[in-house]
């Protein structure tokens, strides 16, 4: 990928944030991290190589959010996993066009092997 080692971690629950962040953090990464999806206005400033969104935010949805991500050519190439504990999570993740999904609760180890599946650590 051509951008910097920009991780933009989305994520309203401060301690999986944390954990996320020390597992990127720890590989490399400068993670840019928010609790809202109010981050996405600075999407083009940051250049994140990848986005990690919780799908149920205090301001509005991940999967929502990841389906205008991809819809509009100027944010389309961003890749997105979004995170969550819901059931159907596969399914959403293919309607919004995500790049690929983590179920929580995750295991470390699961976490890091699908983080590698993009080539990111």
């Amino acid at each position: 990928m051509g951008r910097s080692k920009k991780v933009l971690l989305i994520e309203d629950n401060e301690d999986i944030r944390l954990i996320i962040s020390i597992i990127l953090k720890d590989d490399g990464f400068e993670v840019i991290e928010s609790d809202s999806l109010e981050i996405i206005s600075q999407l083009n400033t940051i250049q994140p190589c990848l986005i990690l969104m919780d799908n149920l935010l205090k301001d509005g949805s991940g999967s929502e959010m990841c389906k205008k991500l991809k819809n509009d050519p100027a944010t389309s190439c961003f890749p997105v996993i979004l995170i969550s504990a819901a059931t159907d999570l596969q399914e959403m993740a293919h309607g919004c066009f995500a790049d690929g999904f983590i179920e929580k609760p995750f295991d470390l180890t699961d976490f890091v092997a699908k983080l590698r599946t993009f080539k990111l650590v």
